[in-house]
């Protein structure tokens, strides 16, 4: 009974992370492809593969942020891009670090702007 009583809060749990504060629901794709959307030509493959240049790098990091913001696990994120749970942080480091110094990171900075609005029109 036990088992089932974890189940259950667990799943409660996964729904709140899904489920934003205006009750709208929040999708793992909608978030990759408002980033992939805001940034011409480069494709979900293009961000899976082990390229290390900013043109990946960048737009792969913001994916990072969003997802863990709206609540999904950085292992689902990692799985999902192709990359380990410790990097999933560091990208989410890295996009804290731009919205701290938004002169310094201003591409990066814009990018993230135009996402933001992009997924709070849709979700």
């Amino acid at each position: 009974m036990d088992a089932i009583k974890e189940k259950t809060e667990a799943f409660m749990d996964y729904l709140e992370s899904i489920v934003k504060p205006d009750g709208k629901m929040s999708r793992f794709d909608d978030i990759i492809n408002a980033v992939l959307e805001e940034t011409d030509g480069i494709t979900l493959d293009a961000i899976k593969a082990p390229n290390r240049s900013r043109t990946y790098s960048i737009p792969r990091q913001l994916i990072m942020y969003l997802e863990l913001e709206y609540g999904y696990p950085s292992t689902r994120v990692g799985e999902a891009l192709q990359r380990t749970h410790a990097t999933v942080l560091y990208g989410r480091k890295c996009v804290i670090i731009w919205q701290k110094n938004p002169s310094s990171y201003r591409r990066e900075f814009d990018l993230y702007k135009r996402v933001k609005e992009r997924l709070n029109k849709q979700l």
